[in-house]
């Protein structure tokens, strides 16, 4: 037998000379069918509740993958980026030493041609002060107070000891 609240209530019962009492025993029959349909209606919505919470378990559950599987692209995703930019920063780094090399290079050779070349330069004017010594000229950079370079016969003797030196070199 299948028991329900209308199978409780209407439940009979053999008689006996000294049973219980009919009245009391209906009460408490219906107390119990009533106590066992409020029971089963509280179960039906338990399980119809307990439904609607697995659905959206299920969904949770799809959302948590979801965003476990984006966070690990993301990580993957940024590690990659990372990785790149400190490639990308040792080459760069990696250039520019090596330009810094050659820039030093450059500044060496420079300052050692400049140092050549005023040393050359030097020798020249050294050589031409002998020169001219020798020959009794001597050339005087500074301007008289009227703003006219040395006497006109130093001028002319300048002249006249250029042509001497050109024809001695010959």
């Amino acid at each position: 037998m299948n028991l329900t609240p209308r199978n409780i209530e209407e439940a009979t019962f053999g008689k006996s000379a000294l049973g219980y009492d009919k009245a009391e025993v209906e009460e408490f029959l219906k107390e119990v069918a009533d106590r066992l349909s409020e029971c089963l209606n509280e179960n039906e919505r338990l399980s119809a509740e307990l439904g609607v919470l697995q659905t959206e378990l299920e969904q949770f559950k799809k959302i948590e993958q979801n965003l476990q599987h984006t966070l690990l692209d993301a990580h993957e995703s940024s590690q990659k980026t990372i990785n790149e930019a400190k490639s990308e920063a040792a080459k760069i780094l990696s250039d520019a030493e090596i330009h810094a090399a050659e820039m030093r290079n450059s500044v060496a050779e420079l300052s050692e041609a400049k140092n050549r070349l005023a040393a050359e330069l030097k020798a020249m004017i050294e050589t031409q002060e002998i020169l001219l010594k020798r020959h009794g000229f001597l050339i005087s950079a500074e301007i008289n107070a009227t703003g006219n370079y040395p006497a006109k016969e130093n001028a002319n003797n300048t002249e006249n000891g250029n042509e001497q030196l050109i024809e001695n070199a010959e």
